[in-house]
Formats: structure tokens, sequence, C-alpha cells
């Protein structure tokens, strides 16, 4: 039998301590909190987190419009880091126990994803590449921006002053 995984995270210690220590923090074992790491592979069907370390899995979801593209991270009023996870047309935010805490709908298949404060003010918003060669900016549920771009989206690239998406500066 042959898998094929449209999408896969890992988490480092030094990716967001967070989310991987969550948890653990709530048994009171400082120490496994502190030192835990965490896998997270998205397929057509389901998101898997799985604790390295301890080797055993933290939680196993099923997501119905399929994994395309995940980021990690916490935005806006969110009091807790998600994994944010897209697929087809929507966007959803999966806490460290697998609840889902987050949906929104984006225009077209998802093709990327990115967690960043894109203005500056502090505070952290989701940006979302997808198949309809659309760029959005949602804070919360809600598109700040929204760009369109020349072709669909690829990866999405933090630089210093902009958002660069590698298949749009090959298309130009």
């Amino acid at each position: 039998m042959l898998l094929r995984f449209s999408a896969f995270c890992c988490l480092t210690r030094a990716a967001d301590r967070a989310w991987e220590a969550a948890p653990l923090a709530e048994t009171g074992d400082e120490e496994a909190a502190s030192t835990t790491a965490a896998l997270l592979i998205g397929s057509h069907t389901s998101l898997l987190a799985y604790d390295i370390e301890r080797n055993a899995d933290l939680f196993y979801v099923d997501v119905q419009e399929g994994i395309t593209a995940m980021a990690i991270g916490m935005i806006g009023y969110l009091e807790k880091p998600l994994v944010f996870v897209g697929g087809s047309c929507s966007v959803l935010g999966f806490d460290y126990k697998g609840n889902e805490s987050y949906w929104t709908v984006s225009g077209d298949n998802v093709s990327s994803l990115m967690v960043l404060d894109i203005d500056s003010d502090g505070v952290k918003e989701l940006v979302v590449g997808s198949d309809d060669a659309e760029i959005r900016v949602f804070r919360g549920e809600s598109v700040l921006h929204e760009v369109d771009t020349f072709c669909a989206s690829g990866s999405l690239h933090n630089m210093p002053t902009r958002i660069v998406d590698s298949l749009t500066l090959m298309c130009v």
C-alpha cells in the first residue's frame, strides 16, 4: 500500500514551545513539558500529532477537506497556539488536544499558509495562498487584505519588507 502525504510539518523544540508543552504542562511535569517534540503529519483525510520522544500519538483527527498546507502559531484573539491546516476552500485550526478551535473559508483550494504579524501591530495574522491566484490575510475569521497574483500561490516566504509568493515570482 502506497501512502501519499500532501503536507507535513515538524515541530522542533524551537518551533513553538507553547504548543508542544501544553499537554505536558497540565500534568505538572515541568521537565517533560520543556523537552517534548512533536511531529504533525497531514494527509488527504487526516491530521496526526505524534510525540516523538514518548513514541505516542497526541491526537488523530479526520479532516474531510484534506490537507494541502500547514502552519503553526497563534493569531489575533486566540489564547493558545494552533496548528492551521488548509484544504478544499477552508482553513481549520486545531489545539494540542485535537479540538477544532478555528474555521474560516478561503476562496479556493488552499496551497500555502503562514502565520506572521503582517502590519507590525504586535498581533499575528494568518496569510493564506490559494489556487484562485489570491493571497488573503485573515485577522480572526475576517479578511483583512486580499491580493491578486498572477498565478496560483506556491509557498509563501516572509522577507523583511514583504511576503513573497515563490510561484508568482516564476510567473512574472
